[in-house]
């Protein structure tokens, strides 16, 4: 648990009492941020008890899902002392349809994990047992000196449809990105580029509005609230005009910062482009600061072998991240305003199909303004129709007049789909 952050109880016996019980009249000075969470509560409750008002000869269930197995080795140099761990994760997603506007999704992961993890950093169970969202779906089922079972929900929401307006409730992605590496815009998820093996990428508590004006334009409202009580609030409209998709948004960022950004994506001949631009100001103190700008740029191409070639540039004029803490960035906790590493960033990522069967890719990350870089090379081969097998590195290097740093991490990777 973070240092001031709020204490937070476990749903685990009776979800809808647990959610009521908690509820407690709040301060004055924190009225609104109390009702934007009682509402997602409200509607989360709702996510719980809409089975009951289903139709039974519409309705419709579905099971998917995968497991997978990764094997880590870890060191500074390759005749040092490794650090080895073993994840085995099982994914679990569930859909429930109770008709044509009423749609329920469950989705969990399963992980045991166990090495070098759970002796050389004492904090790894409390790590797995943390959840940011407003209500903790994290559990550690069992858990000893060298092991832990956990257990996680990152999507756990009820969407509702009625014509030109889709409402859902509950544990969500909610995805406004659209470059690759960096995405200014995803305000609400943001992710790290280094997390190579979470593909669902992380949810938000929230309630979610979206309205389908015309085939090619949408307005969306969102609402999240967090484990430290800090909500954001914003609204984006996307469009489409000669073949680009634009969108532009403006809101309330974790409770203290006013955000505004615009973003696009759409062809230059044979070429993609995206691009997305943030803005943050703090309301607190509007007058004392210049505020936050992050800037992306990407350009794709794919040639007619189907090799493909992404480039993308990240420009933030202040920089939140420490590199000295760059080894534990794959688990960190990052947000729209801390996705920069420097205040340039440049990544080239290049893949290509060898074989119907066999796929290779290799990244580049380059941070001239610190002499930074990052390298990250990988190979995946098809065993069977749900099998794949997969060989990751990544390699870490710092070097300037404050720090000096290397680090480097080899994974394989096992995955069955069903």
């Amino acid at each position: 648990m973070k240092e001031n952050e709020p204490e937070r109880k476990k749903y685990t016996i009776n979800f809808e009492q647990a959610i009521i019980k908690n509820q407690s009249c709040p301060p004055l000075a924190g009225v609104r941020g109390w009702i934007l969470k009682q509402i997602i509560k409200l509607l989360v409750l709702f996510l719980y008890t809409s089975p009951l008002f289903s139709q039974p000869d519409s309705a419709s269930f579905s099971l998917s899902g995968y497991v997978s197995d990764v094997q880590s080795a870890a060191f500074e140099s390759i005749d040092k002392s490794w650090n080895n761990n073993n994840i085995f994760l099982n994914r679990l997603n569930f859909k429930w349809s109770a008709n044509d506007k009423l749609f329920w999704t469950a989705e969990m992961r399963n992980r045991l994990a166990y090495g070098d993890n759970f002796t050389n950093f004492p904090g790894t169970i409390k790590s797995y047992d943390k959840d940011n969202g407003m209500i903790d779906l994290s559990f550690n089922v069992a858990s000893g000196k060298s092991y832990l079972l956990n257990a996680n929900f990152d999507r756990l929401y009820v969407s509702y449809q009625m014509k030109k307006l889709v409402i859902t409730g509950g544990r969500q992605r909610i995805n406004w990105g659209q470059t690759f590496a960096w995405n200014p815009n995803d305000i609400f998820n943001a992710y790290s580029f280094f997390d190579i093996d979470y593909i669902e990428r992380p949810g938000s508590d929230a309630i979610r509005f979206q309205y389908y004006n015309t085939e090619t334009s949408c307005f969306e409202l969102a609402v999240k609230s967090d484990s430290s009580n800090k909500f954001t609030i914003a609204g984006l409209y996307r469009f489409n005009t000669h073949g680009f998709d634009i969108q532009t948004l403006a809101g309330i960022y974790e409770k203290n910062d006013m955000v505004a950004g615009i973003g696009w994506s759409g062809p230059i001949g044979p070429v993609s482009f995206r691009s997305e631009i943030s803005y943050f100001r703090d309301m607190k103190h509007f007058a004392d600061t210049s505020g936050q700008f992050l800037s992306s740029i990407d350009f794709d191409y794919v040639f007619p072998n189907s090799l493909t070639i992404t480039a993308e540039y990240l420009y933030a004029n202040h920089v939140a991240y420490s590199l000295q803490n760059i080894s534990s960035i794959n688990s960190s906790s990052v947000n729209a305003k801390t996705l920069a590493l420097a205040k340039h960033n440049a990544v080239v990522q290049v893949s290509y199909p060898i074989t119907p069967l066999f796929s290779g890719s290799l990244a580049g990350m380059y941070l001239p303004n610190v002499n930074g870089y990052y390298i990250s090379p990988s190979m995946t081969y098809s065993i069977a129709q749900n099998i794949d097998a997969s060989l990751y590195a990544q390699i870490f290097g710092l070097d300037n007049s404050s720090v000096s740093f290397h680090y480097q991490q080899v994974m394989f990777k096992m995955k069955l789909n069903f």
